[in-house]
């Protein structure tokens, strides 16, 4: 045999079947069959849902974006004189918590009152909230319960402070630069304009860090110029005087003079242009204008400047301040350049002298001087244009922080609607209910199907009966129901054959129709009815097992349940009354010691029953502890007195007697009807397994126990060949096979 020739899922004994990961048709039968659990679940469910969304207080949030970086254009020109901070991972991470400081949202706090508004404390209640609020209040009310005493201005500003908190929450966009600010309020304007509140107070704040520190820096920055200024002047002084020292009797004093009145003409057009110079070379030359070298109209634009807060206004003051500055700019120059000319003019007249009668000590004094003159200057004008660049930032400092994002006013409210909630609550719902049916139906042992208790009793499913409540319903809509009165009387089948020897002639005492449970009769009055039916299938199918034992006079059958007394009864009753009214002589026999169910039903009066009967012949005649069913001339036999006061011989449990008591009574009667007691509590079936030729299990659908069923077959001692079938109780055709067609 060549092994290639069978495929992976083919072998040489037939296909191998791939188990399925999950059956659905299976999950679905599980559905149908636990239909009811689910809807009502999913309504439980709903109801919740529908409940939390009338509770809930109405939210609203709104966010701003923050964007943190450098400002790409230096308005200035040159380097700035505080560089813009470099946001890095830690950097951002760290303006997240300045966003929600204390001291950040104390300020919001304050300037929007939200310490004493009422919106930003007290929530939107929703219906059903404000329902059993208003229960509450008038409850307290009635109760005498006194409100708590009222709050602090103090603390109402904590309160609203950690409310606030609470309510903001920052995050970061992704790995880039935009912070999210995030608030969530009770209106959706208070939403939006808190939100914006707290973005707009931290950019003020660092703001405000920049201008300061430019103002400290502006302010050192004057004090160093001021002395350097000074020093430069002491410099060029002592220059200027520097040929006092000579010797050379030739200096000439008038030279000497006209250089220092040179020199401090050119000092002061040097400082005017500069300052002029580095005004007109803001871009706000009317703010950095010095205020002692305005006159005229000039220093009426600076002062309408000052005063005006219109950007178009200041604009147009500017436009008009513009060639002003530059006329004066012009004459600055000018009077530089002629400052320069005759200094440089005083300079060779004093070198021209020095250079005919000095000495070279008096020249190389001057030379440093004039080096150290120059340094200084320098200096001087270096510091100068520092300045002037930090008071352009003192009044434009640069700002690392933009909101591109204002907060706008939301118009749903926050987390789910009404809508959604109940969406979630359904499929939370179906998902809980389905969960819930799949779990209950895998942990159910009660029985369920005719499959599961054929699997537990090891016999097939005779048929089904409804519970005896439907059945009665039933009655009334069976076909062509009968009375008791239309019953014919069958005092004739009694006396009539059969073999064997008859130990009763006629029973004295009379079962009333009239007391009896319409249920017990369902055979006679309804003998069409699905009752009836499965009655006949039990007859058919004792019948076709016992077949083989025809020759035997006598047959025995027992009823047996594992509970549910009333349920087997009634259909051994209703068996006893079909096989009689077919003109068998039949005997039914209560053997249910601890319930004896049929006796207190149809004998409560009985004074004998089947512990006497063993003892015939002492105190009574046998005759007497019969009573006859004249509708269908069944005899039935009561368990015993029904007098609590009675006691019960121990003897009678004796099984030889119990056995030859049955053997017996067989002798005289066509078949015996055993209605035995419950097998997990008496052992009656198989001490007369002997006997009995047949049983006939009863189960409660639903209420029955498959494992303690299989259980107790295991255990009960009742020979499992002689188990004809099991009816199941308390369910129609058509709710079992609904069932079953789920499975």
């Amino acid at each position: 045999m060549q092994t290639d020739q069978f495929t992976q899922r083919n072998s040489m004994y037939g296909a191998i079947q791939t188990p399925k990961l999950f059956d659905f048709s299976s999950a679905l039968k599980i559905f149908s069959r636990k239909s009811r659990l689910i809807l009502g679940v999913t309504f439980l469910c709903l109801l919740i849902g529908l409940i939390f969304s009338q509770m809930r207080a109405e939210r609203y949030t709104a966010s701003t974006s923050i964007l943190l970086e450098a400002p790409a254009i230096n308005p200035f020109g040159g380097d700035q004189i505080f560089q813009s901070t470099k946001f890095d991972n830690v950097t951002i991470e760290s303006q997240l918590q300045v966003l929600r400081s204390t001291h950040l949202l104390s300020q919001v706090v304050e300037d929007l009152g939200l310490d004493s508004s009422e919106a930003f404390s007290q929530p939107r209640k929703g219906a059903l909230s404000a329902v059993l609020s208003d229960l509450k209040g008038q409850l307290e009310t009635m109760l005498g319960w006194s409100d708590d005493e009222p709050e602090s201005a103090a603390e109402r500003f904590q309160s609203a402070v950690k409310k606030l908190y609470d309510d903001v929450s920052v995050s970061r966009n992704g790995v880039t630069s935009v912070l999210n600010v995030k608030v969530t309020a009770n209106t959706p304007e208070l939403a939006a304009d808190i939100s914006n509140a707290v973005s707009l107070a931290y950019i003020t704040r660092r703001y405000d860090q920049r201008r300061t520190s430019a103002n400290d820096a502006a302010g050192w920055f004057e004090t160093r110029m001021n002395q350097l200024g000074d020093r430069l002047k002491e410099t060029e002084a002592q220059l200027s005087s520097g040929s006092d020292a000579s010797p050379s009797e030739a200096s000439d004093t008038a030279a000497r003079a006209k250089l220092r009145a040179a020199i401090s003409a050119r000092l002061e057009a040097q400082t005017t242009f500069d300052r002029l110079n580095m005004a007109a070379q803001s871009t706000t030359p009317i703010t950095m204008l010095p205020a002692d070298l305005a006159t005229g109209r000039l220093a009426e634009l600076i002062n309408a400047y000052g005063q005006s807060s219109e950007q178009s206004e200041r604009q147009t003051i500017t436009q008009e301040a513009a060639p002003l500055i530059a006329n004066l700019l012009n004459d600055a120059r000018e009077r530089l350049t002629a400052a320069q000319s005759a200094e440089a003019d005083a300079r060779a007249e004093v070198q021209s002298v020095g250079t005919e009668g000095g000495n070279s000590a008096t020249t190389e004094e001057l030379r440093i001087l004039d080096r150290d003159a120059r340094i200084y200057r320098e200096m001087f004008e270096t510091y100068t244009t520092t300045y002037l660049r930090t008071q352009e930032q003192q009044t434009f400092p640069s700002i690392d922080a933009s909101i591109i994002a204002p907060a706008v006013v939301p118009e749903n409210t926050t987390g789910l609607g009404t809508k959604k909630i109940m969406l979630i609550a359904l499929l939370a719902g179906l998902t809980l209910g389905g969960a819930t049916a799949v779990i209950s139906d895998s942990r159910d042992p009660k029985v369920r199907t005719r499959a599961g208790l054929a699997k537990s009793i090891g016999a097939p499913v005779i048929g089904i009966v409804p519970s005896i409540e439907q059945a009665q319903k039933d009655l009334l809509s069976a076909p062509k129901p009968l009375h008791s009165t239309e019953i014919e009387i069958t005092q004739s089948r009694i006396a009539q054959g059969g073999t064997g020897n008859n130990i009763i002639v006629l029973p004295e005492h009379r079962l009333s129709t009239s007391k009896m449970d319409s249920a017990m009769s369902l055979t006679l009055v309804a003998p069409l009815s699905d009752y009836s039916e499965t009655v006949r299938r039990i007859r058919v199918a004792f019948d076709n097992y016992f077949a083989p034992l025809d020759s035997k006079h006598g047959a025995v059958i027992g009823f047996l349940s594992n509970g549910g007394t009333a349920t087997r009864s009634t259909l051994a009753m209703n068996y006893s009354e079909m096989v009689a009214v077919g003109g068998k002589r039949t005997l039914m026999i209560d053997f249910d010691w601890l319930e004896a169910f049929l006796s207190s039903s149809i004998t409560p009066s009985a004074t004998f029953g089947l512990p006497d009967l063993m003892f015939s012949g002492k105190n009574f005649q046998p005759e007497q502890v019969f009573w006859l069913d004249e509708r269908s001339g069944m005899f039935f036999l009561p368990n015993r007195s029904m007098d609590k006061r009675d006691p019960i011989d121990p003897a009678v449990f004796d099984t030889s007697r119990l056995i030859n008591l049955i053997s017996t009574l067989t002798l005289s009667f066509d078949q015996i009807v055993i209605d035995f007691g419950s097998l997990s509590s008496l052992v009656d079936a198989a001490a007369l397994a002997n006997v009995v030729d047949g049983y006939v299990w009863t189960a409660e659908w639903g209420l029955t126990d498959q494992v303690e069923l299989a259980k107790t077959m295991r255990t009960c001692g009742v020979p499992p060949e002689k188990i004809i079938g099991a009816v199941m109780a308390g369910v129609t055709e058509q709710e079992l096979a609904r069932y079953e067609a789920a499975e």
